[in-house]
């Protein structure tokens, strides 16, 4: 079963789970962009227009796999910091 990376998948791609559609996809962007990545799907069910019946039912057609976070660098400094 092919499943959708809701961390890091592309407007498309999210469309692309059963129930979403365009307006809904663009919701869990925006909602990524501010807030972070999902790990559950109680923070999937954060999202205007989701809840947490939709994040259930959509949880097997998602990897929640989390994208490898990069090195911040230090303001002062400028030395790279995990």
């Amino acid at each position: 079963m092919f499943k959708v990376k809701i961390n890091s998948g592309s407007l498309q791609q999210i469309i692309e789970l059963y129930g979403v559609g365009p307006m809904l996809a663009k919701r869990i962007l925006e909602y990524r962009e501010i807030n972070g990545y999902f790990r559950t799907p109680e923070d999937l069910a954060k999202v205007q227009g989701v809840g947490l019946e939709l994040a259930l039912a959509l949880s097997p057609q998602i990897d929640w796999q989390v994208p490898e976070e990069l090195p911040k660098r230090n303001n002062s400094f400028g030395k790279i910091t995990f």
